[in-house]
């Protein structure tokens, strides 16, 4: 086979494995591309070095182990702004991962900090992480703010309580 030929066919090879495991390098763009929500704050992309990540300076309430009051809310919010196949830029923090192997980042839908928003609309509230600064008085006040406008899980009822 000629040298352009094996060029030809290692090409098509290549285009065909990244059609087959979703992408075998970054993005062009920078972004990543959206696999599945796992919780209100974790989802799985490709496109991108990290896999699993983590909203950086924010928490959500759990959907499992014992599930908690808002958590199904939460996961409904993210899932539905993150349907598969949406793009999001991931923007690192000073820590890097979190103990269970999770990419702690900031997420970035477009021009949105989707973790803002998540503690904004009372999906989220603030994790106090003492390293990380970058957007940390921000998203203080929005907490402050959907907390007296009982907005998402401040203002939710569950299990006959608030």
């Amino acid at each position: 086979m000629s040298r352009s030929g094996l060029f030809v066919l290692l090409a098509a090879s290549l285009v065909m494995l990244a059609a087959c495991t979703g992408s075998l390098a970054p993005l062009a763009d920078g972004q990543c591309v959206v696999d599945r929500v796992i919780d209100g704050d974790t989802i799985v992309v490709s496109g991108c070095p990290e896999d699993r990540v983590r909203f950086l300076l924010i928490d959500t309430p759990e959907i499992t182990n014992p599930a908690e009051c808002y958590g199904a809310e939460a996961k409904r919010y993210v899932a539905g702004r993150l349907a598969k196949g949406s793009r999001v830029r991931l923007d690192a923090g000073v820590l890097d991962e979190d103990q269970f192997g999770r990419s702690l980042r900031f997420i970035w839908l477009g021009d949105e900090l989707l973790n803002l928003t998540l503690v904004r609309e009372g999906y989220a509230t603030r994790y106090r992480a003492a390293e990380e600064t970058r957007f940390a008085d921000v998203i203080a006040a929005a907490e402050s703010e959907a907390r007296s406008a009982r907005r998402g899980m401040w203002g939710a009822v569950c299990d006959g309580r608030r």
